[in-house]
């Protein structure tokens, strides 16, 4: 081959694992008129190799079957093998409407043919006289491809099966190849295309283009496998389709015809939707909208969507709760229902004039604002600070990092002295996810008819509520089974300072605050990250704290995110009314580069119409089943911990801001 061809055949397709394909054919005439009463047997066409189209992982391409001596596996065939209802694998014996007949099997004229006896059970001799009666006339072989050669020269490229094996044989109700099926004494049909086994000069070209690719050897108990898995796959397909027709309203038609057309599950639930959609734009739907479909109730569940703009950062996320939500409900996917629903064009309003009222003007309804007044929440700032290389990750939801505690003892001795020995210790710090959950009950009716903002209002409230959740338990919570335990007492016990209360001014608040820096700095603490952590009233009255003659001490600093040159954060999460007077608030220097913040990773989220949930906490009292609403459960882990307990230290007691 040229470095061309090369490249071309490597990039075809590459055999997948052992499937078991199907492909359908149909009778070559109404009647087929080799039939043996007496032995109630009929000749059949099984394939002509005909090229079909199909896809798969890798993309679309055209499927061939070599009808050259040698290149079938007849082996199965004149063993027996079974003739079926439709490809019923797992229907058993009651899907077994008759069998080839042993040594029958064979290559002839360009064709694979072969002769077939029906039983005498119900479905067998129902099938038997529809048969004769040109009633039941198409056949569909099942087989699977052990060698394929690729041609890249076509569009898509083409597999040619140069070496598969028929399994089984089945009588279907939709052909695919015209020219095979149970076959009549005449049949009128072009005769076979000459094989090209003496290539024209034209047609050496492509051949440089086709490799020849082999599955890997496998053995029997391997080829029984891959046909088992094959027919779960094929009966879990067929049961999907019929659930989704059956959910939307579309009839047991519309899924018998994607089941025999071997649909994919996804060109279903996409077709399912336009199919629901056009009956409603038939049945009188709203001329103005697009992508419109309505559920069991008649409800728009697809919404007719504005212009939307470019989604800001995380609203894709809420956009996935709500998508989640109403595909459980409507069994469509969630990326039909996001495509749908939040990718539609633009729409055209309707424009109402009234002046007066009484002459029409009653009749505009009063509009409600897309935007929602939001709720006020504590400012966020722990992961803020955290750098990103202190931030790792947790799959597994525990981590245990050794560290060392203390070092070797070295001294000075004199000639001829004894040293006393000495050694290093050693600890852990341990990191064990904690888990925050919420549980939102959505109602859905809210589901089927909110604005598109609903879904930046969902967003914006998961977000931040997990967000504070998580900072004020990293800052200062005591730590439990369930809980992180936050820096306010990760901080060695030495390094818990108390501010100055009596008669505390600037010059006590500067004392304070420098000792707390010496307490990391006589620790050895490296400081290549510190950062403050205070109280909104600490941050205030620190910025407007002025020297004797009315000059602002910190401002022009404190403008530059900085104090005494080291960044700091405020936020509401730490308290302003700690303390027996309550009125005093905490302030916290932390070497973040000794902070470590634990993840599991993915935030994970379940939608379900069946579950109940409680309204305390307690009991289980409300069912989503019975109040017609789809309950979201969203669950983070994390945890968080520090390197060295001297990293950090902790003013409490503090009265700036009184």
């Amino acid at each position: 081959m040229t470095e061309e061809t090369e490249a071309a055949a490597e990039a075809a397709p590459r055999a997948s694992d052992i499937t078991l394909n199907t492909r359908l054919a149909s009778f070559a005439s109404p009647t087929p008129q080799t039939v043996d009463d007496d032995e109630r047997t009929v000749d059949v066409v099984m394939s002509t190799g005909a090229p079909v189209n199909r896809s798969d992982y890798e993309g679309d391409y055209i499927e061939a079957l070599s009808l050259d001596r040698g290149a079938v596996r007849l082996d199965r065939l004149n063993r027996g093998a079974p003739l079926l209802d439709s490809h019923r694998y797992w229907g058993g014996t009651q899907a077994m409407l008759g069998a080839v007949v042993p040594g029958s099997a064979r290559i002839e004229g360009g064709e694979l043919r072969g002769k077939v006896k029906f039983s005498r059970s119900e479905s067998g001799d129902r099938a038997y006289q529809d048969m004769k009666d040109g009633v039941l006339r198409h056949v569909s072989i099942g087989y699977i491809t052990h060698k394929f050669a690729v041609d890249n020269t076509t569009s898509p490229p083409t597999r040619r099966a140069t070496d598969w094996e028929p399994h089984e044989l089945s009588a279907v109700p939709i052909p695919a190849d015209p020219q095979a099926g149970f076959r009549s004494v005449t049949i009128n049909r072009a005769p076979p295309a000459k094989e090209d086994k003496h290539m024209t000069t034209e047609s050496e070209a492509a051949a440089a283009a086709v490799e020849t690719r082999a599955a890997p050897a496998l053995d029997q108990r391997a080829i029984d496998a891959a046909v088992a898995a094959g027919v779960k796959t094929e009966m879990d397909r067929r049961e999907a389709i019929q659930d989704i027709a059956t959910r939307l309203g579309l009839g047991v038609e519309f899924a018998n015809t994607h089941i025999s057309a071997g649909a994919s599950l996804d060109a279903v639930r996409a077709a399912a939707i336009d199919a629901k959609a056009k009956a409603e734009t038939a049945a009188g739907g709203p001329a103005n909208s697009v992508n419109v479909s309505r559920d069991e109730r008649g409800s728009p569940w697809i919404l007719p969507a504005s212009a939307l703009k470019t989604p800001e950062p995380g609203q894709r996320a809420a956009q996935m709760v709500l998508a989640i939500a109403a595909a459980r409900r409507l069994g469509a996917s969630p990326v039909d229902i996001c495509a749908r629903r939040f990718g539609a064009d633009a729409v055209s309003t309707r424009a109402l004039q009234a002046s007066v009222g009484a002459s029409g003007g009653y009749m505009i309804p009063i509009e409600l604002s897309s935007e929602l007044i939001d709720l006020l929440r504590p400012r966020t700032v722990v992961r803020r600070a955290t750098p990103a290389s202190r931030q790792i990750s947790i799959p597994r939801g525990n981590l245990t990092i050794g560290r060392q505690n203390s070092g070797a003892t070295v001294g000075y001795v004199g000639e001829g002295q004894s040293t006393a020995y000495t050694q290093e210790t050693f600890g852990e710090i341990n990191f064990s996810a904690k888990k925050a959950k919420a549980i939102v009950p959505i109602s859905n009716d809210l589901i089927r008819f909110a604005q598109s903002s609903a879904d930046m209002i969902v967003r914006d409230d998961l977000v931040q509520q997990l967000a504070v959740l998580e900072d004020q338990n990293f800052l200062r919570s005591a730590g439990s089974v369930y809980s992180p335990k936050g820096i306010r007492y990760l901080a060695a016990s030495a390094n818990i300072l108390t501010a100055t209360t009596s008669s505390y001014s600037v010059t006590t608040a500067i004392a304070d605050l420098q000792g707390m820096v010496t307490a990391l700095e006589n620790a050895y603490i490296p400081m290549k990250n510190p950062a403050w952590f205070w109280s909104a009233k600490t941050k205030n009255w620190l910025y407007d704290a002025r020297d004797s003659v009315g000059g602002f001490l910190f401002r022009d600093e404190m403008d530059r995110g900085r104090f005494r040159g080291i960044p700091y954060y405020w936020t509401q999460s730490i308290p302003n009314n700690l303390g027996g007077s309550s009125n005093y608030s905490e302030i916290y220097l932390v070497d973040m580069d000794e902070f470590i913040i634990a993840d599991v990773p993915g935030l994970m989220i379940d939608a379900s119409q069946d579950a109940s949930y409680s309204s305390d906490g307690t009991t289980l009292t409300n069912s989503a089943f019975d109040r017609d609403e789809t309950v979201i459960r969203i669950i983070a882990e994390h945890d968080c911990n520090i390197k060295h307990t001297a990293s950090a230290a902790v003013l409490t007691s503090v009265p700036y801001g009184n």
